[in-house]
């Protein structure tokens, strides 16, 4: 939690104090975010990831996986967009409105179960 209110602070300070675009923002601010969540990941997940065999299935269906890459690259841009425009804060509360519609929906829509406990948080 703490490490989350300091990225999107440091986002708002790269992309506001420092007058940086959206993309410049993103030029500067992805490589060294997504290496240290490489560096975070790897010791618990390249066993499992090596002994599945996972790689295979970037091979097996590259398009699936371009297409995740592309959505993930326009929820980072549409992130950034909206922590330029109205600020961090704003972007925590779409995202928390975001978190509840998806629980709605799939305990309305879909059916998931969800007891009593679940629902009040």
């Amino acid at each position: 939690m703490v490490t989350e209110a300091m990225r999107v602070g440091l986002t708002q300070s790269f992309l506001k104090s420092c007058n940086f675009s959206v993309t410049e923002g993103q030029y500067v601010l992805a490589p060294s975010a997504s290496f240290a969540l490489l560096l975070a990941a790897l010791p618990f997940e390249l066993p499992e990831v090596v002994g599945a065999r996972a790689l295979l299935k970037v091979t097996e269906y590259p398009l699936l996986f371009l297409l995740a890459a592309g959505l993930g690259t326009l929820v980072n841009y549409s992130s950034y967009l909206v922590i330029k425009t109205s600020g961090a804060l704003s972007l925590k509360v779409v995202q928390m409105l975001r978190n509840i519609a998806l629980i709605v929906y799939g305990s309305l829509i879909l059916g998931d179960a969800m007891d009593p406990r679940q629902g009040i948080g």
